[in-house]
Formats: structure tokens, C-alpha cells, sequence
């Protein structure tokens, strides 16, 4: 059809949060240990959604595996900990 031609997406337009590295020195975690939004969202009680939220607004920090985008635990844990003053 008349579909209009359209380029791919780079990099520039993904969030900013998804592109940013782990910048502490700390080890890599184990694969098996990173949680998924849906993990992440469970232990929240929130929705997957509002978990994304929290990783577009810079409050949660992701780690990229492939097409993937996964949890540290370790992170979880910390936003818990300033989330809880």
C-alpha cells in the first residue's frame, strides 16, 4: 500500500534512562537474579506501568540484556531505601 516509508528508531529517541550504564564499579550481577518489570511490579504492588514509570523518570536504573531490560535487586533495593527516607 500507500504506507509512508519510515526509518528505524536510533538510539537517540529510546529514554534516557534505558541508555545510561551502571556507573558504579560494583561486580555484574548474576543474570538469573535480574527481575523483570513484572518482578519488580509484584514486589511494589504497582503496575508494570508505573514501574516503567519510575525507570523514564531516572528513579529506578536498568540494566539492558539484548532487547531486554532487567532489574538489579541491588537497585530495587536502594530506591526502596531512599524512597523510605
Amino acid at each position: 500500500g500507500d504506507r509512508p516509508i519510515t526509518r528505524p528508531r536510533s538510539r537517540s529517541h529510546r529514554p534516557e534512562s534505558l541508555l545510561r550504564a551502571n556507573a558504579s564499579s560494583r561486580p555484574r550481577p548474576d543474570p538469573s537474579q535480574l527481575l523483570t518489570f513484572a518482578d519488580v511490579a509484584e514486589r511494589l504492588v504497582v503496575s508494570p506501568r508505573t514501574v516503567r514509570r519510575l525507570v523514564d523518570a531516572g528513579e529506578l536504573d536498568v540494566i539492558r540484556v539484548g532487547r531486554s531490560v532487567r532489574v538489579d535487586p541491588r537497585d530495587l533495593e536502594r530506591f526502596l531505601a531512599a524512597a523510605r527516607g
